[in-house]
């Protein structure tokens, strides 16, 4: 799940720009000798964590494209600049990475022996040839596996004031309708139906419990991304609002559906969504919010990124530094209205910390330019603006259906300790009587049963999402609404 964006203002670290970069790269080709094409799958370590790296080599009339991945990291697909080889060796280069792999193939075209360069710094990364992507697939134990024993049908519905199509499955229950319904909101980035990350697809697996007990789920693409259409770049989490509109208009045509039982489960950033559009509709039935902030962006920035780095090991001293830099330079994002003058500003601010850096960090921070750009670029898109300043509270002062909010001890992505009190603060203050608040110790942000809630775990877990957590909804909608 892409969840929550994870906004870091640090300098870019050897081998961990993936999440920074993956929209960034032109897909540029070049010629490859044919016993390179083909899947490879390789390993880097990094600071005492394994990270798979995938090659996927392929050749068209003579030109060549390398994409690579990068699951642990949620990268997918990312195309390279330039590829070249010769009868056994290959040379695959990322210009905005500042890196580029070489290697030598082995007499039998099984196996890679090579070296990933990254500004100025080599890691060894020996790949071995894969028939397909299945063999790399992670252990998914919850994965929805067929025969089922509900009826899942795809539909197209418009968001007529953008005038865009998007798609969507409905999954309903066995038996006789009309069912209570939910409607699944991603988290940020742009998100299929599965809200996929990392081999997990966490909305199918909770489409699918649903289901099976007797509630119907509707999740759908987010514009722009797989079936539906629209520009997600452009858009805020107002226009999303709209598009869970044009859902709950939509699933009132739909004779499976109780119009009058029709209810969101937000994730993340769906959970700011899902009270923004109970505010306004009268004939939003429940609320359901999974790890949703409950304080704005800028807060969530820089408490994530602390928590985060302090997971994965970075020196206190560090950690702290770098959060005074991030909340200054987010602060001066939202207060210098003047585009020229924030630019020159915010320069300055990055400059200095980059130019107290060692010859050795600004070497492995990478190109200063590029780095800056990138700041700029993910701090500057419509999304990152609305939210620096949107306080979710004040939506959720206006809410007056059920609402039942979920949050995980161990996420360190939108902090129960920190956004569960506001939640409830905010919903005391509502027309809603009927509220419930609760932590569910020792699970991360992706609702999976976690030993620290580091990044680096999602991956590594088999779990997909907390059959307990799910469990609590189900019963708390059962409790409201029968069925």
């Amino acid at each position: 799940m892409k969840t929550f964006r994870h906004f870091s203002l640090k300098f870019i670290k050897p081998l961990s720009f993936f999440l920074l970069a993956v929209f960034l790269l032109p897909n540029l080709q070049a010629q490859m000798a044919s016993p390179f094409v083909g899947i490879w799958q390789g390993a880097i370590e990094v600071q005492d964590t394994k990270l798979d790296v995938i090659f996927d080599l392929s050749e068209t009339d003579g030109q060549v494209a390398c994409h690579m991945d990068v699951p642990m990291q949620g990268a997918k697909a990312i195309p390279a600049d330039e590829v070249s080889s010769t009868s056994n060796e290959i040379t695959i280069t990322y210009q905005m990475l500042n890196a580029n792999y070489r290697g030598t193939l082995a007499q039998d075209g099984q196996s890679i022996s090579g070296t990933w360069t990254q500004s100025g710094q080599n890691v060894t990364l020996n790949l071995t040839k894969k028939q397909n992507k299945k063999e790399l697939s992670f252990r998914r134990p919850q994965e929805p596996k067929a025969p089922f024993p509900y009826q899942s049908e795809d539909h197209f519905f418009e968001n007529r004031a953008a005038k865009i199509f998007l798609h969507g499955t409905l999954t309903t229950p066995p038996g006789d309708g009309p069912f209570p319904t939910a409607i699944l909101i991603s988290g940020s980035g742009p998100q299929d139906r599965n809200e996929e990350i990392l081999g997990h697809k966490p909305f199918w697996v909770i489409a699918d419990y649903l289901s099976r007990k007797g509630i119907a789920v509707f999740r759908y693409d987010d514009r722009g991304v797989g079936r539906s259409k629209g520009n997600f770049n452009a858009a805020t989490s107002v226009h999303f609002a709209k598009d869970v509109e044009a859902a709950m208009d939509f699933l009132k045509t739909q004779a499976a559906v109780d119009a009058t039982k029709i209810g969101l489960i937000g994730h993340s950033e769906g959970g700011i969504i899902a009270p923004m559009v109970a505010a306004e509709r009268s004939d939003v039935a429940f609320s359901i919010l999974l790890a949703a902030p409950g304080v704005n962006l800028k807060e969530v920035i820089i408490e994530q990124s602390a928590a985060l780095s302090r997971a994965e090991g970075t020196p206190e001293e560090k950690v702290i530094q770098d959060s005074l830099q991030q909340k200054q330079i987010l602060e001066l994002f939202i207060s210098e209205t003047n585009l020229k003058k924030r630019e020159e500003k915010l320069r300055s601010i990055v400059l200095t910390s980059y130019e107290a850096l060692s010859e050795e960090e600004q070497k492995s921070s990478g190109d200063f330019e590029t780095m800056f750009a990138q700041q700029m670029q993910g701090l500057s898109t419509p999304w990152m603006q609305y939210l620096l300043t949107y306080e979710p509270r004040t939506a959720l002062e206006k809410v007056s259906c059920p609402v039942l909010a979920l949050n995980g001890g161990l996420d360190l992505q939108v902090s129960a300790k920190t956004n569960l009190p506001v939640l409830e603060a905010a919903l005391k203050k509502a027309p809603c009587t009927d509220y419930q608040i609760l932590e569910m110790p020792g699970y991360n942000h992706l609702f999976q049963k976690a030993e620290t809630g580091a990044f680096s775990e999602y991956a590594q877990l088999e779990e997909t999402f907390s059959e307990a957590a799910m469990e609590v909804m189900v019963e708390w909608i059962r409790k409201r609404f029968g069925k």
